[in-house]
């Protein structure tokens, strides 16, 4: 056999290698999958405080913001995100091109209903168009029980032993103290001490709902 059709029977078996392998027939191999671009922006945290029976208040904080165009936040009543809704119409604009930080707050107070939990969640759009939702850190998915008594300073919608344990680990802490939070201070008289812990575990395992807990 010469060179030539020694050189045309390879061809032609490298082509038939490669139909029944399904590659192209240039024998060049298929590039990969492109990798998803990275975030648009870190966030350093995304926080939700109630001021009932007003509002209450997200905050978040971004560390730079690059390629970020818009923020929007998505709220719900149960864990699961899909089950949430956008609340922020129109969107709340970035600070595209910095790689500086930047602090943001809004305000939910539309259709709060009280003895409800709700979930949020923060979604940034990057100047391609395209919406990270921030799904994998638990530290950004702020969960904020909504309209609880004064009794109930754990906020879970009962009045209990964890009650009780929270005001006592804030004994006599009092307005000036760095340790004071008025929330913790039941009968709002500027100390935090046996009274507050009395009143509170008078409505012992009073839960939300019922006349005790009001």
């Amino acid at each position: 056999m010469t060179l030539l059709k020694k050189q045309a029977a390879r061809g032609l078996l490298a082509l038939l290698l490669l139909a029944v392998l399904g590659l192209p027939a240039s024998g060049a191999w298929a590039r990969p999958a492109m990798q998803p671009a990275p975030d648009s922006v870190d966030l350093e945290y995304f926080i939700g405080t109630a001021h009932y029976p007003t509002y209450i208040l997200l905050e978040w904080q971004s560390v730079s913001e690059a390629t970020t165009a818009n923020f929007r936040l998505k709220r719900g009543v149960t864990p699961n995100p899909a089950q949430a809704v956008v609340i922020t119409t129109p969107v709340i604009p970035a600070h595209p091109g910095s790689t500086m930080g930047y602090y943001y707050a809004y305000q939910d107070s539309a259709g709060l209903v009280p003895g409800t939990i709700y979930y949020y969640w923060i979604e940034d759009q990057d100047m391609g168009g395209f919406w990270n939702p921030h799904l994998d850190d638990p530290n950004l998915n702020p969960v904020v029980p909504w309209g609880c008594s004064v009794y109930d300073v754990v906020c879970d919608f009962i009045i209990n032993s964890q009650d009780i344990t929270a005001l006592a680990s804030r004994w006599n802490c009092a307005l000036g103290n760095p340790c004071y939070d008025p929330h913790f201070d039941v009968n709002a008289d500027a100390v935090i001490d046996v009274r507050d812990i009395m009143l509170s575990a008078s409505r012992w395992n009073c839960t939300q709902g019922q006349p005790c807990y009001l």
